[in-house]
């Protein structure tokens, strides 16, 4: 039997009409969690008004049926809705404000690569992800979406969450940006992968970035898989619209870091404040 738990509880005025594709999208995907922990997804609404999903469909690429969201699950004017396994979601995550529609038949994600889909109650597609696991996430860590806007199937449009709680449901993303990606800064990675063995062969990394404006304010990291920092390379530096940065695969204490893919992360911000944002990955490698 389908259980829906609501938390905190909003009094909404639900409007009913038909929802376009791209107007409701995934926004978030928990596929790997820690030990004893629910898998979870989130829906983000891209429209200003309450929107009710009772009766929506959710799978992933191995539910033939799909499962349906329960009756009274409903979003917020550009808010959120997740939709998970159990109710112990609220234990893990003490900051939880939006919606929550606990299902005991929601499917099995699988970690290494899946896909999930949301169709409304007349079974036109909402919105698709078929994600894979170097895409991010993973080990506790969610699979964010940058930007809602962008492409749902876009490898470049989603990324590790880098919240501390290792996920960010019911709240704006860790790595969320405004507008598309094609409209934002671009990173390059040469070579990818490197191999930082003291060989003098490809034993550093050059990250170019170019953006979309002339001037901004620029914050590059570095993260592992697991969402964590392991190197800020510019930190509110001024910039002009491209430059490069070598990085030589040591973390911020100096030392070497271990072989696998990294996340680069870039934000620019401008005068207006608006901030504009790209991520790409690297691989540090031993002897090439």
């Amino acid at each position: 039997m389908k259980k829906l738990l609501v938390a905190p509880v909003f009094s909404l005025q639900l409007v009913f009409f038909q929802v376009l594709p791209g107007q409701i999208v995934i926004n978030e995907i928990m596929a790997d969690p820690s030990d004893g922990q629910p898998e979870w997804i989130e829906l983000a609404n891209m429209r200003h008004e309450n929107i009710s999903l009772g009766g929506w469909i959710f799978s992933d690429m191995d539910t033939v049926h799909g499962v349906e969201i329960p009756p009274s699950a409903m979003i917020q004017a550009d808010g959120f809705l997740v939709l998970c396994a159990d109710s112990s979601l609220f234990q893990i995550y003490e900051e939880l404000l939006g919606p929550v529609a606990v299902t005991d038949r929601f499917p099995r994600l699988n970690n290494d690569s899946d896909g999930i889909i949301v169709r409304d109650t007349a079974g036109v597609l909402a919105d698709r992800v078929h994600y894979h696991a170097n895409w991010g996430g993973g080990d506790g860590i969610s699979l964010e979406r940058i930007s809602c806007r962008g492409e749902s199937d876009f490898s470049g449009n989603w990324g590790s969450s880098i919240a501390f709680a290792g996920a960010t449901p019911g709240s704006k993303n860790s790595i969320y940006a405004e507008g598309t990606l094609k409209d934002a800064a671009n990173l390059e990675v040469f070579p990818n992968p490197f191999s930082p063995d003291g060989d003098r062969h490809e034993d550093v990394a050059t990250i170019s970035y170019f953006l979309s404006k002339n001037s901004a304010c620029i914050n590059l990291r570095i993260y592992n898989m697991q969402g964590q920092l392991v190197r800020t390379l510019l930190g509110a530096v001024s910039s002009g619209s491209e430059r490069s940065v070598s990085w030589d695969g040591r973390d911020d204490n100096g030392r070497p870091v271990p072989m696998g893919v990294y996340l680069i992360h870039l934000e620019a911000v401008d005068h207006s404040c608006r901030c504009d944002m790209a991520k790409t990955t690297v691989v540090v490698a031993g002897a090439l």
